[in-house]
């Protein structure tokens, strides 16, 4: 009887892991109203940008991956990213920090 109330928490405790730990989740930069079909952006590239936001996790990405790939996005603009801040909780569960970068000249 005690084996049927255990099983489901060993089931649980050896699963979590690989769910939630060893499932690494590529950082991506994130585009408001990317998916809405009604927004008068939608499937056009911009001309211009005065920031890059990137959502990620802290426990599978790097400060120097969230720079290049700011400086990416923002070189295919002619300029290069500086770093203003983070904010917890505004991106999906598994990439829950966006990394907010803005756009300038050099």
């Amino acid at each position: 009887m005690v084996f049927r109330r255990v099983l489901p928490l060993i089931v649980l405790a050896s699963l979590g892991p690989v769910v939630f730990g060893c499932a690494e989740i590529e950082p991506y930069v994130f585009t408001e109203q990317e998916f809405d079909r009604d927004a008068a952006e939608f499937g056009k590239q911009p001309e211009n940008i005065g920031g890059v936001e990137i959502c990620y996790s802290k426990h599978s990405t790097t400060a120097q991956a969230l720079r290049e790939m700011a400086n990416a996005r923002c070189g295919e603009f002619g300029k290069v990213a500086r770093y203003q801040t983070q904010v917890d909780w505004k991106c999906p569960l598994f990439t829950p920090v966006r990394a907010v970068f803005a756009c300038v000249k050099e």
